[in-house]
C-alpha cells in the first residue's frame, strides 16, 4: 500500500535506504556472474564472440569498434581504432587471456557483437539490413554481402 509522505526528511531517509538497498543488490549480483562456473561460461561466450567478430567482414568491424571505443574491455587490446580482426583472433584462441576477463569485460564484448551485429556482421544470403533512423530501407543486397550507406 503506498505511504504518504508529509515530512521531507523522511522522503529523502527512504530514497536514500532505497539507494542503499539497490547498490547492495546490484552487487551481489555482479558478484554471482563474476566468479565460478558463471564466470567460465561469459569467458567462453566471449571467445567465441570474439572469434566470430575476427573472421567477419572488415567493414562491421570497424564500424562497431568506432561505434564502442570507449570500453573498458580494451584494456586487454591495443587502441582500439588500431585493433584488428587477427587481434581478435588470437585473443580467443588464447586461453590464458581469456581467464583474464571479468564479468565486466565479457558484458564490454557483448555490448560490442551487439554493434557488430546491428552494422551487418552477422549478415546471412537472404537477409536484409536496413538503415537506422526513421525511413527503413534496404539499401542493396547481393547473395551474401550487403552494402549500407
Amino acid at each position: 500500500m503506498p505511504r504518504l509522505y508529509e515530512n521531507p526528511n523522511q522522503l529523502q531517509l527512504w530514497i536514500q535506504s532505497n539507494q542503499i538497498n539497490e547498490a547492495k543488490l546490484a552487487k551481489k549480483i555482479y558478484d554471482v556472474f563474476n566468479s565460478g562456473t558463471m564466470l567460465e561460461r561469459l569467458q567462453t561466450v566471449a571467445g567465441m564472440i570474439l572469434n566470430k567478430m575476427g573472421t567477419g567482414g572488415e567493414a562491421p568491424f570497424k564500424a562497431a569498434i568506432g561505434a564502442e571505443n570507449r570500453l573498458r574491455f580494451w584494456r586487454h587490446m591495443p587502441k582500439a581504432e588500431h585493433t584488428t580482426q587477427q587481434e581478435f583472433i588470437w585473443f580467443a584462441d588464447a586461453p590464458i587471456k581469456l581467464k583474464r576477463l571479468d564479468a565486466s569485460d565479457c558484458s564490454d564484448i557483448i555490448r560490442l557483437s551487439g554493434e557488430w551485429i546491428e552494422r551487418g556482421g552477422l549478415a546471412a544470403p537472404g537477409h536484409y539490413i536496413w538503415e537506422k533512423g526513421s525511413t527503413a530501407k534496404c539499401v542493396e543486397q547481393k547473395s551474401d554481402r550487403i552494402r549500407i550507406q
